[in-house]
């Protein structure tokens, strides 16, 4: 039995509750939207800390689960909390609070522990941690000086710009209506890079898993290219074995056993690296390649390992 913590509709909670029924594995969602009618019971005992779930239709020891795919935000967007009274939105927030201290805590493997996440809170950590692992990162500069930003923009000839934290932001060039505007960085540092020519390549491992994805896209952030007017095509594709490698060493090395990493293959044949997502929405990758991403997380959950996957060598 796996525990599933997300809100059905998203489509990676989905995608991981489809795989584990299509292979036979027993699954407890744990829906978040939920919280104010589902108790939760922590009891520790000899050093050892139990979570109990109690809701209408019964009663399930989620302390005898074997893997646990989280993807428990904050509770403040939930519409739930938003409309609640205030002993409503305390009993959510406390029952927030709860399941993550369990999560941080308890031995079962967990699909990722916060604290391990964590690392994406600094791109300048997370990129030592990256080039540590035989990963090439580009040229970066954190700054909150609008002259040292036009002096990095002078030696590289083109700079990309984007959040320092794990705020998600959209990859922009360093050009036109954005240097006008530099000086508004003195209120908030900001993170530049120089541009790198090539073509993007995603890297979910899960485990010893690894599923590379292709994308073909003229946007400056391939995330975003239908607000650019252009289109995202995407394809499974095949590492060189060196770069596996060090993509595994770097999902081991932040304890991530699922993550996504981006990188960029450059016309002369050099893997470039950006950054890595500790919470990646892999399953637009899964839905447009039909990488059986989710099949290898629900295996994972259930085994600890990703057997089935590993038969077939390289999962590109």
């Amino acid at each position: 039995m796996i525990l599933v913590v997300g809100i059905p509709s998203e489509p990676p909670v989905r995608l991981v509750l489809e795989a584990a029924e299509a292979l036979g594995i027993e699954a407890v969602l744990l829906n978040p939207r939920e919280a104010a009618h589902a108790d939760l019971t922590l009891r520790q005992t000899g050093g050892a800390a139990r979570m109990t779930l109690h809701r209408a239709g019964g009663t399930v020891e989620l302390s005898s689960t074997q893997g646990i795919y989280t993807r428990l935000g904050p509770p403040e967007p939930l519409p739930e909390f938003r409309r609640g009274t205030v002993e409503e939105r305390a009993r959510i927030a406390a029952w927030h609070g709860m399941l993550n201290d369990w999560l941080e805590t308890t031995p079962i493997p967990v699909l990722n522990r916060i604290k391990a996440c964590n690392s994406n809170m600094s791109k300048p950590y997370q990129a030592r941690i990256i080039a540590e692992c035989g990963l090439a990162v580009p040229e970066t500069l954190v700054t909150n000086d609008p002259a040292a930003a036009r002096a990095f923009c002078a030696r590289h000839g083109t700079v990309i710009f984007k959040s320092v934290s794990a705020h998600r932001s959209i990859v922009r060039r360093l050009e036109g209506a954005h240097m006008a505007r530099l000086e508004r960085i003195r209120y908030l540092p900001v993170q530049f890079q120089q541009w790198i020519d090539g073509t993007d390549i995603r890297v979910h491992v899960m485990g010893e898993a690894l599923f590379a994805t292709l994308i073909e896209s003229a946007a400056q952030d391939y995330r975003y290219a239908g607000a650019d007017g252009e289109e995202a095509r995407y394809a499974p594709t095949r590492l060189p074995a060196r770069i596996e490698k060090a993509c595994r060493l770097l999902s081991h090395r932040l304890g991530l056993p699922l993550c996504g990493i981006d990188l960029r293959k450059t016309p002369e044949g050099r893997y470039i690296c950006f950054e890595v997502n500790p919470s990646p929405a892999y399953s637009c990758y899964e839905e447009q390649t039909g990488q059986p991403i989710s099949h290898a997380i629900a295996h994972w959950l259930e085994t600890g390992q990703c057997a089935a996957i590993r038969k077939t060598g390289r999962t590109g």
